[in-house]
């Protein structure tokens, strides 16, 4: 039997959700179990619109305990000028 492993999945809430969209690691691990996959690779929402300093927090805190859901954190380059405020830092 074969086993998947969904490689980019996200959680929390989007400015503007679309299908697909799970606000909490519950939901994602149900449909997970719903389409027979084992696993998902997962990023938080907010550390995609707000600030990985933001989000990579919130997401580690909603997969501790969730061992089928690995950890994908957000980064920003050394080019990106802005803090989780939105201010713009750097030169």
């Amino acid at each position: 039997m074969l086993r998947f492993l969904d490689c980019n999945a996200s959680i929390g809430r989007w400015k503007h959700p679309a299908l697909g969209s799970y606000e909490t690691a519950a939901e994602l691990e149900t449909i997970l179990d719903y389409l027979q996959v084992e696993g998902a690779v997962v990023y938080h929402s907010m550390a995609h619109e707000i600030h990985p300093n933001v989000g990579n927090p919130l997401l580690m805190e909603e997969l501790a305990g969730r061992e089928r859901l690995l950890a994908s954190w957000v980064i920003f380059s050394p080019l990106h000028r802005r803090d989780a405020a939105g201010r713009r830092t750097g030169r």
